[in-house]
């Protein structure tokens, strides 16, 4: 029980990095309105460059080739561990939440595609 805290705590201390903390503001989102869509970044609408640039590329992404094989390639990866080498309902859960990783992702390339 001691062990398992401390291996918790370690690994709290080493991933502490990895998220950082986002505000609402600092998230994009895509507005519907009466003459079509516009992109929000930072709480500013962007200018009809910036927002096609940003479709542009979104389409890109989401339409390449890599992007294909790399998530392929992760979701086999989750597979696996999911169903072959998970030993308890904890890794299809962990498994479960980095499908919907992807998924999410996945979406907002749409979104963004669909400028």
């Amino acid at each position: 029980m001691i062990i398992r805290k401390l291996q918790n705590r370690l690994i709290d201390y080493l991933t502490k990095h990895l998220l950082k903390a986002v505000r609402q503001k600092d998230v994009f989102s895509v507005v519907r309105t009466s003459n079509g869509s516009v992109l929000k970044v930072k709480g500013k609408i962007l200018s009809k460059e910036h927002q096609e640039k940003f479709q542009n590329e979104a389409l890109s992404i989401k339409d390449s080739a890599v992007w294909k094989l790399i998530s392929t390639r992760y979701k086999w990866e989750i597979y696996q561990e999911m169903f072959h080498e998970g030993k308890s309902e904890e890794d299809i859960r962990a498994g479960k939440m980095a499908l919907y990783s992807l998924e999410l992702i996945e979406k907002l390339l749409i979104e963004l595609a669909g400028l």
